[in-house]
């Protein structure tokens, strides 16, 4: 996929707005990145996606956060 160039080989990439999108499971699958945050503010958003990987793809981590807010940041473990 065209981020391949960009972040392949990197220790983490954030996707940031993650929604539903397929984006995660598309480098997971890859093999080629380490660890993938995927953060967004929706709960809901957030729990599909955990119950559609929890099995596939254990690693993929899902933060609730509004990257507007510091202090949640903070809390989430985002660096």
């Amino acid at each position: 996929p065209w981020i391949h160039p960009a972040a392949a080989g990197k220790q983490r990439v954030v996707h940031l707005g993650c929604g539903t999108s397929l984006l995660a499971e598309e480098m997971y699958d890859c093999g080629e990145f380490g660890e993938i945050w995927n953060i967004d503010v929706s709960e809901v958003c957030l729990q599909i996606m955990r119950t559609r990987n929890e099995s596939q793809r254990p690693a993929l981590r899902w933060v609730k956060a509004d990257l507007r807010d510091s202090k949640a940041c903070d809390k989430s473990g985002i660096e």
